[in-house]
């Protein structure tokens, strides 16, 4: 009875504090993926093209995720930037997901107009 006592309490510990667990890399970049996807700015910017690739390109100085995303007429960096964590009763910043904002959609001319030459 006592060892059935004491795994359910270990598996009851290991699903709470997973809850709290920072998401692996794989799983943050899809979620700034998806931020990216859903976003209203992102789907006027693009005017309904096909996305043909996406591409992490880094943070810049202030430390925007830069995201490089290439449609089938044209090439657009889009920044992301990370929402401030919410705060536990202690004052202490929480772990988990962290949610994305776009800071920017930037039309990259010189790569649209490579595209278009090379479509003609």
């Amino acid at each position: 009875m006592m060892k059935k006592l004491l795994l359910a309490g270990a598996c009851a510990f290991g699903i709470s504090t997973a809850a709290f667990a920072a998401l692996p890399p794989h799983a943050d970049s899809a979620w700034q993926m998806t931020t990216i996807f859903e976003s209203e700015e992102v789907i006027g910017a693009i005017e309904g093209s096909f996305i043909v690739s996406m591409e992490y390109q880094g943070a810049d100085e202030a430390g925007v995720l830069q995201w490089r995303l290439r449609t089938d007429s044209c090439v657009f960096v889009i920044g992301l930037k990370a929402l401030p964590m919410s705060e536990s009763e202690g004052g202490v910043p929480m772990v988990g997901r962290v949610d994305y904002e776009i800071a920017g959609i930037r039309r990259v001319d010189e790569l649209c107009a490579t595209l278009d030459a090379l479509r003609n």
